[in-house]
């Protein structure tokens, strides 16, 4: 009977000692945070037709906001994308591209989705162009939470490995210019205003006027 009585408290002290020193689980994908600032510049309210905006990422590490610590993108694929189809004040256009993207020399049309790192050979430090080729108000609201992966075909297993992890981005300015975006007819906003000003905030959006 004794022996009946003891596996119990056996099993009930394994438990109580993984859970002090937490066990690891198979079922468990531990991921980075990473966070980065995106240069814009020349930082303006108003743009002159044929103007270029630069978008600008000056380094090839992510920083991980869990660990406060910056990774090489050397065996990284990243991800950056934004939003231009946010258009004001125009006619319809089915197109809804107010600009032509420059990266390394080359037109890339209206494509607002790269990856830089093993996928492309593309440097994560990288400058993007926005030739600016409509008249009237625009933003540039950035993409959040973009996925950075291992060049490793092999993936992440057994917690081994780089996990499946992604990226924010947040412009480097000084100001979105809510009032630009307050300048325009309500029935002709894309966004609703808590969306605008939780992006504000987040220095995530940023509005002008292209004359």
């Amino acid at each position: 009977m004794q022996k009946f009585f003891y596996k119990p408290i056996l099993f009930l002290l394994i438990a109580t000692l993984c859970t002090a020193t937490q066990c690891p689980k198979k079922d468990h994908f531990p991921s980075y945070d990473f966070s980065e600032k995106i240069n814009l510049y020349p930082e303006q309210r108003i743009y002159q037709l044929g103007d270029t905006i630069w978008l600008n990422h000056a380094g090839n590490t992510l920083y991980d906001t869990k660990s406060n610590q910056h990774f090489s993108t050397d065996t990284l694929s990243v991800a950056f994308g934004l939003q231009t189809s946010t258009v004001y004040n125009l006619a319809p256009d089915n197109t809804n591209v107010f600009c032509d993207f420059i990266l390394n020399g080359k037109n890339m049309g209206s494509q607002r989705g790269y990856y830089f790192g093993c996928r492309t050979g593309e440097n994560f430090n990288f400058t993007l162009g926005m030739v600016l080729i409509k008249k009237g108000t625009f933003s540039i609201d950035l993409d959040a939470y973009l996925p950075v992966a291992s060049c490793s075909s092999s993936g992440y297993y057994n917690d081994t490995g780089f996990p499946p992890s992604s990226v924010d981005y947040q412009l480097n300015i000084t100001d979105g210019h809510k009032d630009i975006y307050l300048g325009v007819t309500p029935a002709r906003r894309a966004y609703t205003k808590d969306y605008v000003y939780n992006a504000l905030k987040a220095k995530k959006i940023f509005f002008f006027k292209v004359e």
